[in-house]
């Protein structure tokens, strides 16, 4: 035992005495302060001697440490840098690196070209009124909505004075929140199937009600089911204050019912 200790304390004399004699070391990838200062050193809690010693090297900052860098142990005057810097330590792919001790700064990973953003992704939502388990569809005074639910088709009917080109206060649903973000200065898509009781018209409007609307689109209607497409380039949000589909079943007020099968709402790419 007596034996054990005396040869501890002789090697860490030794690296001691390596250090007084002004050796450098140069950092390879993987390398901290603490495991620099362990093996050369003899006692990793000296990192922060080696951080001192070579601050002007480090800018002040002990986590500066790269691949390449010459430090200086402690006890000699800082290594002054070459007129030119030396080559840059070949990365090897998946270095397995050992984790760090309590205290220990962390190595400052090498300089890499950041990643470009995601592109945001179109968003879609398809309201089927055959197998809807929500209300969604909301009538002001003066118009109807039927049906919504269990089975569906929806049936939209009623004319009601002074709605606005805005699309309040025809029938109307709230856009879900992602299609919402999504749609922010791009084009939304709106696809309706559905059939009128009697050959007619039908009014369509997508309002922001924050920066801006489509005004009602016309579209004419049979009394079979036929698809019709609406489409309109949302202006950038603000603050986001919920987008809005909007319906008028019958603008010119004759009676007629409209029958909704699908919503199908989309951004374009």
């Amino acid at each position: 035992m007596r034996f054990y200790l005396m040869s501890s304390y002789l090697a860490g004399s030794v690296l001691m005495a390596q250090a007084a004699m002004g050796q450098t070391v140069t950092v390879q990838s993987g390398d901290s302060l603490y495991s620099i200062a362990q093996t050369h050193l003899g006692n990793g809690a000296a990192w922060s001697e080696l951080c001192a010693q070579n601050s002007e090297l480090l800018g002040g900052d002990c986590n500066r440490l790269n691949p390449g860098m010459i430090l200086t142990l402690p006890g000699q005057p800082e290594v002054e840098p070459e007129a030119e810097p030396a080559p840059a330590v070949e990365a090897t792919p998946e270095v397995e690196v050992a984790p760090l001790a309590e205290g220990e700064p962390e190595v400052a990973p090498e300089t890499a070209e950041a990643p470009a953003p995601m592109p945001v992704l179109p968003q879609h939502v398809v309201y089927d009124f055959s197998a809807l388990e929500e209300t969604i569809l909301h009538a002001p005074a003066g118009l109807t909505v039927d049906h919504q639910l269990p089975s569906g088709p929806a049936q939209l009917s009623g004319h009601a004075e002074g709605i606005s080109s805005s699309g309040a206060p025809g029938i109307y649903l709230t856009v879900p929140t992602e299609v919402e973000l999504a749609a922010s200065g791009r084009e939304v898509v709106i696809e309706v199937l559905a059939r009128l009781s009697t050959p007619g018209v039908i009014d369509i409007a997508y309002s922001t009600s924050e920066v801006g609307n489509s005004g009602w689109q016309r579209f004419e209607l049979g009394t079979t089911y036929e698809s019709i497409e609406m489409r309109y380039m949302v202006p950038e949000m603000v603050r986001g204050n919920k987008d809005y589909l909007g319906f008028r079943p019958d603008p010119m007020g004759t009676g007629q019912v409209l029958e909704i099968a699908t919503i199908d709402i989309s951004v374009a790419e």
